[in-house]
């Protein structure tokens, strides 16, 4: 099986076209996010994930859309005055 874990930009699936165009006639985008079927979605998708990663329910799954968002997230969440990071490279440094 091959994996696609890439940083942008990144390899697209080899069915990237059949997957996206099911996404459109569904109306995946338009799901309201406190709604059944999106909760349904987000439960295969969680499940799957745990089942590919060999993730136990001790472990949380957190969907983001960037490695900035989470250091934003980071530093409105869990930062009270200063933190320590530790940098490998220049992506880390903009941390």
């Amino acid at each position: 099986m091959v994996q696609y874990f890439t940083v942008g930009p990144s390899q697209l699936h080899p069915r990237y076209t059949f997957h996206y165009q099911q996404a459109l006639e569904k109306h995946i985008g338009s799901i309201s996010h406190r709604s059944a079927a999106f909760r349904s979605i987000y439960q295969h998708t969680e499940e799957q994930l745990r089942a590919l990663l060999g993730f136990t329910q001790n472990h949380r799954i957190y969907f983001t859309p960037s490695a900035t968002e989470i250091w934003e997230r980071i530093l409105m969440n869990l930062v009270e005055s200063q933190s320590f990071h530790f940098v490998n490279g220049s992506f880390s440094r903009r941390f």
